[in-house]
């Protein structure tokens, strides 16, 4: 078309510069989306890598893998820390390895005491206790005091090896002039809960009362 008055190249120019500016907003909007959509991504991952952990802590649990369990349900909540199903059922296995101990000492002739934790719960509402078990005589001049779950979360391992303590007839082994004092879960919380420190956010290995001072 002929150039008259100048009229067409101007309209084009000012279509030109329209057709720039949406363009530059479309890839504006684009380049906004690409965070939002990689952190539903990253979601998405995380939510699937814990599922994943969960299901095989499941399987675990049913072959009666307690460690393969324990091990799982900890990865689901490193993946992903809100994990509810998670941490309900590491709040059972305290409850079973808490019921495991009772027992292995009952059986191998300890006195039992239990403390109830009056200020919390397990996940799923489940009382917490700190149990003991006391082994030899009232008068021994020596005393073996074994103690699980001062850092709560490490308290399925040190059950685990007082139960098999017990099992393996360790009380009966005590030299005549021992005792021993098994302290289970002195930390229940930490354990049900899978915490290194209490519900009141104590760390019991660097916070403690120092009876002789």
């Amino acid at each position: 078309a002929p150039d008259v008055g100048g009229t067409w190249p101007s309209a084009w120019g000012a279509m030109a510069a329209r057709f720039r500016g949406v363009c530059a907003g479309v890839v504006l909007g684009l380049l906004l989306l690409i965070p939002a959509g990689c952190d539903l991504l990253d979601q998405q991952r995380v939510s699937e890598e814990s599922e994943t952990h969960y299901q095989d802590g499941l399987v675990a649990m049913r072959l009666k893998d307690y460690e393969g369990a324990i091990r799982n349900f900890e990865d689901a909540l490193r993946a992903n820390p809100n994990s509810g199903s998670a941490h309900r059922e590491l709040g059972h296995l305290y409850a079973e390895a808490r019921t495991k101990f009772c027992g292995a000492a009952a059986t191998a002739g300890g006195a039992l005491r239990s403390w109830l934790n009056p200020h919390a719960k397990g996940p799923s509402g489940e009382l917490l206790y700190l149990d003991t078990a006391r082994f030899g005589p009232a008068d021994a001049a020596n005393m073996l005091v074994m103690i699980s779950s001062t850092h709560g979360v490490e308290g399925h391992c040190g059950s685990g090896t007082q139960i098999a303590w017990l099992r393996t007839g360790g009380p009966a082994k005590l030299p005549k002039d021992t005792g021993a004092l098994i302290v289970h879960a002195i930390n229940p919380y930490g354990f049900a809960w899978t915490r290194r420190v209490t519900e009141d956010n104590v760390d019991l290995n660097r916070n403690f009362v120092d009876h002789d001072k």
